[in-house]
Order: structure tokens, then sequence, then C-alpha cells
């Protein structure tokens, strides 16, 4: 009986509004439901053979345990046989944290790894990190808060601390306005992926990751400002970057400047780059990946990132 009266007291002042009970309580309820909703996101983090399994357990310990926001649900993508890593053993360890891992059978690189992840992906709001990375503890409470209050922004990354063991090398912060992203993407990449949180549909409408095999992060943020989505940044680091010798090594040579003309000559074709543009951006990097290895490390730390 009182129950009655409490919905027939609500429904009097929502008809004096709404003029239909019906609509109040169902905007009412609708309303918190899309609240609860948005709020739950996906972490996609794949792993291969190359990766260390002391690192792994650092990335998913940062990402779960002390993430002061905690995820809906870790989907962890094993790109081809990793020995070391027990499924079923990692997920009685994690109890509580709704993983799931996705097998792949055969290592067939980082695109196809995130596009057989996705599709596993729960929730339109999906997280990266890298499984040799260690996420800052307030990372998912700083950007999920923005991503579901900021509905216009389709990509949000922030800052990265490089560092290797117990050293810190320097902080890669990129861009945080919309149009110097733009200007920035001409030359270098404007998002540290490890960082980034977007919106799985919007990813998904424009094909998802493309082969593009060191650049397919940068060849979907380029797709992404040509379709007229908003991609930015925060200033705040998000993750800490675990960078070395290796790090270094597979960005320069033969090998790595092939794969920079084929990206490069993909967006000039797509109407990104200008003829000027994409001829600095070969040049400039031609120069940097025959630059001897101690120099390159220099210039790394001391000429492109802030500390």
């Amino acid at each position: 009986m009182h129950i009655e009266i409490l919905f027939l007291y609500i429904g009097n002042l929502c008809h004096d509004v709404f003029y239909n009970t019906d609509i109040c309580i169902y905007l009412v309820f609708k309303g918190l439901q899309c609240e609860t909703n948005m709020t739950k996101f996906s972490v996609l983090m794949p792993v291969y053979h190359g990766d260390s399994s002391s690192q792994f357990d650092d990335a998913l310990n940062s990402i779960t345990r002390n993430q002061t926001l905690k995820p809906s649900e870790v989907v962890i993508v094993v790109d081809g046989p990793v020995n070391w890593l027990v499924p079923d053993k990692v997920i009685s360890d994690y109890h509580g944290y709704n993983l799931n891992f996705v097998m792949i059978t055969k290592n067939r690189g980082l695109s196809n790894a995130l596009n057989v992840g996705l599709m596993h992906c729960n929730f339109d709001l999906v997280a990266r990190m890298d499984s040799d990375d260690v996420a800052l503890p307030s990372r998912f409470e700083m950007q999920i808060s923005l991503m579901t209050t900021q509905h216009h922004i389709a990509v949000l990354g922030g800052a990265v601390e490089e560092f290797s063991y117990h050293q810190t090398f320097g902080r890669r912060s990129c861009p945080t306005d919309p149009v110097a992203i733009r200007e920035y993407a001409y030359l270098r990449n404007p998002m540290n992926h490890p960082t980034v949180v977007f919106r799985k549909r919007l990813v998904m409408r424009l094909g998802g990751y493309q082969e593009f095999d060191g650049f397919e992060d940068y060849d979907l943020w380029v797709r992404m400002i040509q379709s007229g989505h908003t991609i930015t940044n925060i200033e705040e680091v998000c993750v800490k970057m675990r960078v070395g010798k290796e790090f270094y090594k597979r960005r320069r040579g033969l090998n790595y400047i092939v794969k920079e003309y084929r990206f490069a000559l993909n967006i000039y074709r797509e109407g990104f780059l200008t003829e000027w543009s994409f001829g600095k951006f070969l040049m400039l990097r031609l120069i940097f990946r025959l630059i001897p290895r101690p120099f390159i490390m220099t210039i790394y730390s001391k000429l492109l990132r802030r500390y």
C-alpha cells in the first residue's frame, strides 16, 4: 500500500512536468541504466612469445589490483604459442577480475591480434594496454571519467614515462588540442598507443586496425582524423612504457625504412599528406634511421623526450 502511494505521488509530480507518468518513470530508470553501462569498459592487451612472464604480471597487476577504477573485463589475446603462459593459473591468481583469454593458434602480428580481441570486447569503451608496460593507478579513473562525459571524444590518450628496469629516460607527451594533433600527425604519431581509450563502434566502423606493421595505430589515428572524429590527449602520465636497446633497434635499418615508406605512401594516397609533407616525412625519417644507434638513443632521450 505504501509503495503504491509513493509511486502515485511520484507519478503526480512527473505529470506536472511531462504530462505522462509512464514517460517520466521510463526516463528516470533508462537514465540510471545508461549511466551504469557507460562506466563499464574493456581493457585489450595482446601477448606473444617475445614477452616476459614477469613483465606480463606487472602489466596485468597494474590494470587490475592497482587501479582506483577497476575494469569491467580484461581481454587478453594470446598471439600464437606462449610457453610460459597458463591461462587457467592466471585466471585463478586474478580471481574476480573477469579475465577473458582469446587464443590464436599462430602468431599473425599485432593488428590481427587487436582486431580479434576487439570482437571479444563486450563494451564500447576499450582501453589499450601493452603486456610489458605499467599503468599508473589513476589511469582509468582519469580517462574513463572524461570519455563518459565528453561524448564527442573518439580517442583519448595520455603521456608516457619511458623506463628500463629502474632507470627513467624521459616523458613523451603529445598535443592535447585536436587541431595541433592533426599538424603533429603530419610528421609524428600523435598518440601513445598503450595509453589510449577509444570507442569500439567508431574503430570498427573504420575497419579496425590495418596491416601496417609498426604503424597500425598511427594509421588508425589518421583515418580517425580524416573521418572527422575528435582525438585528443590528457597531459598527465597514464603509463610507464618499457624501453631499452631493442626498442631503439626496431626503429632503424632498411626493413623499418620500407615499412615507413609503405605507410607514408598510403596516407599520401588517401589525401592526408600533400606532396611536400610526404617528401618531408620521408626525408627526415630516412636521415634519422641511418644515424648510428648510440646517437639515436641520445636524440630520443635529449631532444624528442621531455623530463
